[in-house]
């Protein structure tokens, strides 16, 4: 879009010179008429003057932009290119011979002769949204640029017409960007810090930011990231943001930070280059990542709890050395002991008492025949 606008702006500064070389070889052509022995030159002359209107004339014809000349003396319109039509719906025969205010869509830039007199006396005119009604009705949004210079001492009036709608709308779909950037530069929940690539000045720092850091606005924007006490360890100095310029990508995973008050906060740290209007700049990412961290290590102690259990399991799943007679079972450190003092140090299981039928047959048979006496008074 630049090189396109910046060849129709050389487009019109060409067309003001070839009026003025019309202008600059008919004056060569008057005084060479009145000098003896330059009847030689004058076909060469009349020559360069053909072929600079012809030139004039291409440029003319094929101009991207609207282009009407206009009598400055009267306002009437001498000439028309054909893009004209492309913008306002007009034919150079619908134009011709009319004064400008009698267009209907110049209407509110000229609406008077009085406001053509002012024209006149600026000489020079620029309206960089003016909205201009087609020969249909519709409404487009154009950039108009008048200027003033001589042709055979006689004043006239350029006036050139640029369709600016795409622009428009260009324009409109980078604010409507750079308003979404903008909410979310506002709303993210990492903190972000914007830097001047060249200085490490602080240009820009979010909401979140500055609450995780407990500072405010005033007291980061314009410093450079090393003055700030929180990235002194990161940047302790000039020479060392030299080296984080020329690495382009920096990240630090496990970073401590100490805000304003003092406290101590684990962030994840990330930053990055990328070009803004052709100019460097940083951006720093820092996600607060205290709480993550603090999970990971209460998951990390219930893991090793849990491998310890297991390992507490996988001792009674193996195999027991135990005694055929007494039962009892040889522990990791070559010692006898009781199944029920082996088990209660393996496991969290706790012992309750009482004796099977087959026991209580040999022990107390009497008990499990009925032939025991009673006391007195039951049934």
């Amino acid at each position: 879009m630049k090189n396109d606008r910046k060849i129709e702006h050389e487009l019109i500064a060409e067309l003001e010179a070839a009026y003025q070389r019309v202008y600059e070889m008919e004056e060569l052509l008057k005084e060479h008429g009145h000098q003896e022995g330059n009847e030689t030159k004058r076909p060469q002359t009349m020559s360069d003057v053909r072929a600079s209107e012809a030139r004039y004339r291409r440029l003319f014809e094929t101009a991207k932009d609207g282009i009407l000349i206009l009598d400055a003396d009267s306002g009437a319109i001498t000439d028309a290119n054909p893009f004209i039509r492309e913008i306002l719906g007009y034919i150079p025969e619908d134009l011709i011979g009319k004064r400008l205010w009698e267009i209907g869509a110049f209407f509110d830039v000229v609406a008077s002769k009085a406001a053509f007199e002012e024209l006149q006396r600026k000489e020079y005119i620029r309206y960089e949204n003016l909205p201009l009604q087609t020969k249909d009705g519709q409404l487009r949004e154009v950039e108009f640029i008048s200027n003033v210079y001589e042709v055979d001492l006689k004043k006239v009036i350029q006036c050139n017409i640029r369709n600016i709608a795409k622009r428009k709308e260009a324009e409109r779909i980078l604010s409507e960007s750079e308003e979404r950037y903008r909410r979310l530069f506002e709303t993210a929940q990492d903190g972000i810090l914007l830097l001047d690539a060249e200085s490490g000045a602080i240009t820009d720092a979010n909401p979140f930011l500055l609450k995780i850091l407990k500072y405010s606005r005033e007291e980061v924007i314009g410093k450079e990231l090393w003055e700030i006490g929180p990235f002194k360890d990161i940047v302790a100095n000039q020479d060392s943001f030299r080296k984080l310029q020329h690495q382009e990508y920096v990240r630090y995973e496990h970073l401590l930070l100490q805000n304003k008050e003092g406290e101590t906060i684990r962030v994840e740290f990330v930053s990055n280059f990328y070009f803004v209007n052709e100019r460097k700049v940083i951006q720093c990412n820092i996600r607060d990542i205290t709480q993550r961290k603090w999970l990971e290590e209460d998951k990390q102690k219930l893991m090793n709890k849990l491998q310890e259990a297991f390992a507490h399991i996988r001792e009674l799943k193996g195999l027991l050395p135990i005694c055929a007679n007494c039962k009892k079972i040889r522990n990791d450190k070559g010692y006898w002991q009781g199944v029920e003092g082996y088990i209660s140090e393996h496991t969290d299981a706790t012992f309750t008492h009482g004796m099977c039928p087959d026991c209580m047959t040999i022990f107390y048979p009497s008990f499990v025949q009925g032939d025991y006496e009673k006391p007195t008074g039951t049934k």
